[in-house]
Parts: structure tokens; sequence; C-alpha cells
């Protein structure tokens, strides 16, 4: 039996939420939806197979922390700088086996991507 989970998290407006994971991330847009126009809109973006849905539907909170796991976290750090995105926690070595950097959308929802490194 296969299981996939894709993770929600809560947007305040949908243009801005584009912008922030489409131009600064480098995620796709897979698609927008809405129910009217002027309604709560509803979203699939994804990156190199990772699926996250975006919502301004009161159906989840904001503050959710999702982890990335990454080929490098250095990376991903320089592509973000490039792209002017900030970065809340700089890349550093955790005790627990990860080198860790961390970032806040702009509705406040918390990204942290992780690479494993050996000890």
């Amino acid at each position: 039996m296969s299981l996939t989970a894709i993770p929600t998290l809560r947007i305040n407006d949908i243009d801005i939420a584009r912008q922030f994971y489409s131009e600064g991330l480098g995620f796709d847009i897979d698609w927008i939806w809405c129910a009217a126009e002027g309604a709560p809109a509803f979203a699939q973006i994804s990156h190199e197979g990772t699926r996250i849905y975006l919502t301004e539907r009161n159906e989840a909170a904001t503050g959710a922390l999702v982890h990335f796991y990454v080929e490098n976290v250095d990376d991903w750090y320089r592509k973000l700088l490039a792209n002017s995105i900030p970065v809340d926690t700089l890349p550093h070595d955790e005790p627990w086996g990860n080198r860790e950097m961390q970032v806040r959308d702009p509705d406040g929802n918390y990204l942290r991507f992780c690479t494993p490194v050996s000890r």
C-alpha cells in the first residue's frame, strides 16, 4: 500500500504566495482553483516531485513548519540570497546530523531546508 502526504499551508494572498514560491523558491504553480471569482483560492505547487497545497480558506492555520530535505543546503542558501529571499536562520550544523537553514514565507509559515551530513 502506498501513502502520499501533501502538506497544506495557509496563505492570505495567492498572488503574494505565487511570487514567493514560484519566483523566489523556484516552485512550479501546478494549478489554482477558486469556487467563484473572488472566492478563496486553493493551489498546488511543486518542485521536483514534492507537492504542497496553498489555501486562502480557513481550513489551516498559519505558522506551520515544513522540512525540505535537499541535496545541498548551502546551494539553496545562495539561490535564496540571489532571489532576495530573507533567511531567518543561516545554514548551520545541528548535533542530530543535519545542516539546516530556515526561512519564513510572507504568511508566517516556516520552511526548514535540511541536508543530512556525515558525523
